[in-house]
């Protein structure tokens, strides 16, 4: 893929950026520079767009991205708190304290981590929430504290549960000018996979004839824009499962799919499971686990 490239303001007192953003919306376009970035959403919910990856976020979504991984976040659906999109971004240079310091060996871990990230990484488990409080009070911090904070989030997410995003055949092409035809692409598909899209009118978006830009995105992606857009149709219709008590048949035309048939199909075939199991599934998983405080406990 192609993304803008993007230039990471640092002051002349630090040597690395922790930034906490509050807007409306994310805002920033499918974008890739230099430094790594570590990404914590604190409230928000949409989809998050590195390399050939496409997967939903919600709160608590941690990432780390290597260095030139184009990525971007959009947002989607029913914000928490009337609209807030509140993240917190560490960004730094692989070699911001010199190449010496990522040869020691107390740093082996740290110089796996990297090499992980250049595909992306998202964290889980309790390393993941380890990380993740400390990240929280990060932007307070200045000086010192604030390195030492980055070594403790560093230290905690090279022992935390972690999976690649972007694919092993993922290879970016990291053209400023190019890549602006496919971020305009996949800002188009986020905004209105809900309607009845067809070719020619996604191609008109990057000023190519369809079948230019089916060859174009094909190689660039790795996939059809059909099959792309199915999965932005069936990931909403995912989260609107959950968080509504909607009809299948009103959640699946909603959701852009012309038949209620072929939306049991594409659903199906991505989630492995149909629509109607996949909301008793998480409900009986909420059931089981019952509201906050309400677990038994023995003397």
């Amino acid at each position: 893929m192609r993304a803008s490239f993007e230039k990471i303001p640092v002051t002349p007192h630090a040597s690395f950026r922790v930034q906490e953003r509050r807007v409306r919306r994310f805002d920033s376009p499918w974008h890739f520079h230099p430094e790594i970035e570590l990404t914590l959403i604190v409230e928000s919910r949409g989809r998050r767009f590195v390399g050939d990856s496409i997967e939903s976020f919600a709160e608590g979504d941690l990432v780390l991205l290597g260095p030139n991984l184009p990525h971007f976040w959009h947002n989607e659906g029913r914000q928490p708190r009337g609209g807030a999109a509140h993240s917190i971004v560490v960004q730094f240079e692989p070699l911001f304290l010199g190449a010496d310091f990522l040869r020691a060996p107390e740093a082996a871990a740290l110089r796996r981590l990297i090499a992980r990230a250049t595909r992306g990484l998202a964290f889980s488990g309790r390393g993941a929430e380890a990380a993740a409080t400390l990240l929280r009070t990060a932007p307070a911090l200045s000086g010192m504290a604030s390195l030492l904070r980055l070594f403790a989030i560093l230290d905690e997410l090279t022992r935390a549960s972690a999976r690649p995003l972007a694919s092993e055949a993922y290879v970016p092409r990291l053209n400023r000018t190019s890549e602006k035809r496919l971020g305009r692409v996949y800002e188009f598909l986020s905004t209105h996979f809900e309607e009845p899209l067809t070719l020619p009118q996604i191609a008109r978006v990057a000023a190519m004839t369809p079948e230019a830009f089916s060859r174009y995105f094909k190689r660039a992606t790795g996939r059809n824009v059909s099959a792309v857009l199915t999965q932005l149709r069936v990931d909403h219709a995912a989260g609107q499962l959950l968080d509504s008590e909607a009809r299948v048949a009103d959640i699946a035309l909603a959701a852009g799919f012309p038949t209620v048939s072929n939306f049991n199909r594409q659903f199906r075939a991505l989630k492995k499971t149909t629509p109607r199991d996949f909301r008793a599934r998480f409900k009986r998983a909420a059931i089981d686990l019952g509201p906050p405080g309400s677990g038994s406990s023995s003397t």
